[in-house]
């Protein structure tokens, strides 16, 4: 009989970071999100309807040309709400 041993180490992952850039003069908004976990998959929705879909690239996806108002950004069962009334 033979034994192995086995060392499970615990890796903790830090939550995703979300920004903002607001809608500037002729400049559209921004939001970016950080996150560690490479290829996890993220929605944009505004008003509720899905807008968008991305999948974390090099810890991030950015979401860039949009119009004011208020969206959902959703990674795993995650949810963030980012408004943007700038005009």
């Amino acid at each position: 009989m033979k034994t192995i041993l086995v060392t499970i180490n615990k890796v903790n992952i830090a939550a995703p970071r979300f920004f903002r850039k607001h809608v500037v003069c002729d400049y559209k908004g921004v939001i970016k999100v950080i996150y560690e976990l490479e290829g996890e998959s993220v929605k944009l929705e505004k008003n509720g309807v899905n807008i968008r879909n991305s999948v974390i690239s090099n810890n991030e996806v950015i979401f860039d040309s949009l119009e004011p108002g208020f969206y959902q950004v959703k990674i795993n069962n995650l949810v963030k709400s980012v408004r943007d009334e700038s005009k």
